[in-house]
């Protein structure tokens, strides 16, 4: 492979990792160790909101960079998937909580099913094990794990059949 394009992708995987994970990482312990959330989980919902459309702000950033910069496909691709269920579960937690750990595995476990061709069969008890916990734990009901799990598929799944 030309160093150029070795470079780009370091680049390009470099600013990913920055928008979608560090940043957001870095920006839930400042929250969390300012008070500015009563506790780690978000647990109430109201304290959720600002925290989510910020999240969804960058996610957005990152859509609009990977968009216009030619980006590398798939890179393209995850920016548009965490923009536009960031966004949906962003819009749903102004008026009901929702569970962003369901929702984030199940859209984990259907984009790691996409790309390497796994069956998806093999991460279900995954998804169960995470909808459990968060009960258990009584961050989350039954309904609110299982709308999690539902718009993330549906998201997930509508932009790979348009991808």
């Amino acid at each position: 492979m030309e160093k150029n394009v070795i470079q780009a992708n370091v680049i390009w995987k470099g600013l990913i990792l920055l928008n979608l994970f560090l940043i957001p990482s870095v920006y839930g312990i400042y929250i969390y160790k300012n008070k500015i959330i009563s506790d780690e989980n978000i647990s109430r919902r109201e304290e959720r909101v600002p925290q989510f459309v910020f999240i969804t702000i960058l996610y957005g950033v990152n859509f609009f960079i990977t968009s216009f910069w030619n980006a590398p496909s798939y890179l393209y691709f995850l920016s548009e998937n965490f923009f536009y269920l960031s966004a949906i579960l962003t819009c749903i937690t102004f008026f009901w909580k929702i569970s962003i750990h369901v929702a984030g595995i199940v859209n984990f476990i259907i984009l790691l099913s996409y790309f390497t061709k796994i069956s998806i069969l093999l991460f279900i008890p995954l998804v169960i094990m995470v909808a459990i916990s968060r009960i258990k734990i009584k961050n989350h009901s039954l309904s609110e794990v299982l709308a999690g799990a539902l718009v993330a598929f549906l998201v997930t799944y509508v932009l790979l059949l348009y991808k």
